[in-house]
């Protein structure tokens, strides 16, 4: 079965006009098969949204090549998307190509119709598992998409990764799989050499889904390097996110041991407790969330202070939208 492509919104009758009987045995001359038909409603769609999303794209191409039993003739139509989205770019071509057959492994069936074993499947859990902690983590969306468009951009570009480098560590990041690829980032930037964000993904490694996330953030979209305040306010809101997960850690043991008399407020300990909840506030990162305790081991809230938050909250007096920036969607 073939498929006529005609000009975008022209039924037959309006080809005919427009073009002539022609222009519509020309249309009819290069009909393709459905499959390659599919594909390109898929690249269609995806370049109409500018093409903010090509790991996407290739989720999308994959569910059709998928369904090619030919491995020969999948081969060719997954040269023929990738050539598309690499729109004549030969090394936007090739890591299109391999993120594709990246998506393929544990897809596509082997002769006989048996399904091999599934790295993607093996990646699709892993995913799993980290929405799940996302989720009870409360880590906000929009960290974890900043996050990846700054890795995305640091792949794209090695003045942007040199930059990062020096604002972040890998226990910046809120993903495991992005902390695995900024550390391989990180050893490629110390090697002799040019930078090259491929060879980044060459070296990640297979499991836990590292090097299929590694290609998806290779394919985004970077339509220009970030400006250098840009990635320094970025990566300053993973490093604050970091110092509020790392604080809430620390409170509750704190606390703990106060609860249990095994603390005093003149305890380092605790002295070292109020010094870095202070400065989260002065950040506008921390809630309130001290308690004093007396010498008897009771716990009071600041005389008249406002009653405590939990960390993370607002400082006083402070819009939620100023305090916390990692969370504005951006």
């Amino acid at each position: 079965m073939k498929v006529a492509v005609l000009p975008a919104g022209k039924d037959p009758d309006e080809t005919i006009r427009e073009f002539g009987a022609d222009g519509f045995r020309q249309a009819v001359a290069e009909a393709v098969g459905l499959v390659e038909y599919q594909l390109r409603m898929v690249f269609e769609y995806h370049h109409d949204q500018q093409g903010t999303d090509r790991a996407a794209a290739a989720r999308d191409a994959v569910a059709v090549l998928a369904k090619v039993g030919d491995r020969a003739r999948r081969d060719e139509l997954l040269r023929i998307a990738a050539d598309w989205w690499g729109e004549g770019n030969p090394a936007r071509t090739e890591t299109m190509a391999r993120l594709l057959n990246e998506e393929l492994q544990g897809i596509a069936p082997l002769p006989g119709g048996r399904r091999p074993f599934s790295r993607r499947l093996a990646a699709d859990r892993s995913f799993i598992t980290a929405t799940l902690t996302t989720a009870t983590t409360g880590i906000p969306p929009a960290l974890l998409k900043l996050e990846g468009a700054l890795l995305s951009a640091a792949l794209d570009d090695e003045i942007t990764a040199r930059r990062l480098a020096v604002l972040l560590e890998p226990e910046d990041l809120v993903d495991a799989r992005d902390a695995e690829v900024f550390r391989t980032m990180l050893g490629h930037l110390h090697a002799a050499g040019a930078f090259d964000g491929h060879a980044v993904i060459d070296a990640l490694p297979d499991d836990g889904g590292v090097r299929l996330r590694g290609l998806e953030l290779l394919m985004r979209e970077v339509e220009k390097p970030p400006e250098a305040n840009e990635v320094e306010a970025d990566a300053r809101k993973l490093t604050q996110y970091r110092s509020v997960r790392d604080f809430d850690v620390y409170k509750r043991e704190v606390l703990a041991a106060l609860e249990k008399g095994e603390l005093t407020p003149d305890d380092p300990r605790y002295l070292e407790f109020t010094r870095r909840q202070a400065e989260l506030q002065s950040f506008g990162l921390g809630g309130d969330g001290l308690r004093r305790y007396e010498p008897g081991g009771a716990a009071c809230t600041d005389d008249d202070g406002p009653a405590p938050s939990d960390v993370g909250g607002a400082a006083p007096g402070q819009p939620d939208e100023e305090t916390l920036p990692y969370d504005e969607g951006s």
